[in-house]
């Protein structure tokens, strides 16, 4: 009975109006998608990424996101804007300063991300995930060694 009266309580679903367009700041006019494009796709190369797919991986990105950017000229979310300009040495906000007219602002190292090579970083990781888990299983022993002794 009390489940009842506490499902009767319980407020009705939030109802989202699908019809409408959720729009963000990137696709407000005024906002030159195509000089965009050709920024990343120019500094994209000079970083020493010819392939789109190896820059869009290296970045966290589908390569369909940095094809409707590069090729169509579409706009993209600031999250993959800030992947950008992170995977470009770009300092944040660069991709605005660009859509706007300006240049893109480099970070103080000045030196594009070099790429990564994905089975150079497959096996870092395997020895660092190898490294945790020897020491965790070490901690682990010494726990156990403590709570025979303890009684």
């Amino acid at each position: 009975m009390r489940y009842l009266a506490r499902q009767k309580r319980r407020r009705p679903p939030c109802r989202v109006d699908s019809t409408r367009p959720i729009r963000h700041a990137s696709d407000m006019p005024g906002r030159d998608w195509k000089r965009l494009a050709d920024y990343v796709t120019r500094a994209r190369v000079d970083a020493g990424f010819r392939a789109r797919r190896s820059f869009a991986e290296h970045i966290g990105v589908s390569d369909k996101t940095l094809q409707r950017l590069e090729l169509k000229h579409e706009p993209v979310s600031p999250t993959v804007q800030a992947s950008i300009e992170r995977g470009l040495d770009w300092s944040p906000g660069s991709v605005r300063a660009v859509l706007e007219g300006a240049e893109p602002n480099e970070q103080a190292s000045q030196s594009a991300s070099a790429p990564v090579d994905p089975a150079e970083a497959a096996e870092e990781f395997r020895e660092n995930l190898r490294r945790d888990f020897n020491e965790l299983m070490a901690r682990v022993d010494q726990f156990i060694e403590q709570q025979r002794r303890s009684g």
